[in-house]
């Protein structure tokens, strides 16, 4: 079994790769950092043409938006030469004759305006699509690009130099650091140091999961417990209350009963006196 080892007079490490042979650290790191490279690049042309997207989006929103409006107007009714043969509406007539040809006047500097607008109109929807056709060449060979770098990292991935476990960027972000701060100088030490730190990092979630939860069942309990309190409270006083009530209805009929003697008494008292009287 093959196994990582050092090489020359300085005792360089070199590491075995996912294809069985040696490599030195610096070609390795040299090897992860041209993948990572290759992903950045990937990803930012990536961006680039959905932005590209999203403009072509604007612009072709821009295009169908009018940037001039005039207004239709009805034409008038041109007079006829027989409303000039009543002399009672000669005026008329000739009043709406000059309102016919100044309307024709007027038509005539709007139809003008009209088409010099449509043509400014035309060539800025022409300068648009003219644009719009600049930003898809632009992806076009941003897209060609992608491919060429994809072909390229397919080559990378195809020398076997690292196992396709850990190809992952943010894996390889890792990899790259250990051996960069010389936390590991070879692969297999950088691999076992990665599933240490992700074992640890594992451990420290469930930690703080567990005494997440503790904390909530904490809480819930001494929210449980005031409850319980305060509900015992609420007994404890309407217990009071009933037997105060009760004290009060006690006491109630005691002061009947008193009042009730006491009349009785003056009862007898009078039948008394209405007996000896009658001696």
């Amino acid at each position: 079994m093959q196994t990582d080892k050092t090489i020359g007079a300085d005792n360089l490490p070199v590491s075995i790769c996912y294809n069985g042979n040696y490599i030195c650290k610096t070609d390795l790191m040299i090897y992860i950092n041209n993948l990572l490279r290759m992903n950045r690049l990937f990803d930012q042309m990536r961006a680039e043409n959905k932005k590209r997207d999203t403009k072509i989006e604007g612009l072709k929103a821009l295009a169908k938006r009018k940037q001039f409006y005039l207004p239709t107007r009805s034409a008038p009714q041109k007079p006829t030469g027989l409303s000039a043969l009543s002399s009672s509406k000669r005026q008329k007539y000739e009043k709406e004759l000059w309102d016919y040809n100044l309307w024709l006047s007027q038509e005539d500097d709007r139809r003008a305006i009209l088409a010099r607008q449509e043509k400014e109109e035309d060539e800025r929807i022409a300068d648009i699509y003219k644009e719009i056709d600049q930003i898809r060449d632009e992806q076009f060979a941003t897209i060609n690009a992608m491919a060429e770098l994809t072909e390229l990292h397919r080559q990378e991935y195809e020398k076997q130099i690292i196992s396709p476990d850990y190809r992952d960027p943010d894996i390889l972000e890792l990899l790259l650091s250990y051996l960069f701060n010389n936390r590991a100088n070879t692969l297999t030490e950088a691999i076992n140091l990665y599933h240490e730190e992700m074992h640890r990092r594992q451990v420290e979630q469930m930690l703080n999961k567990q005494s997440r939860f503790a904390e909530l069942q904490l809480k819930s309990q001494q929210q449980m417990a005031r409850d319980n309190m305060r509900a015992q409270l609420a007994l404890i006083e309407e217990q009071r209350i009933t037997r105060q009530q009760q004290a009060e209805q006690a006491q109630q009929q005691l002061n009947a009963i008193n009042e009730a003697k006491s009349v009785i008494k003056d009862i007898r008292f009078y039948e008394q006196m209405l007996y000896l009287q009658n001696l």
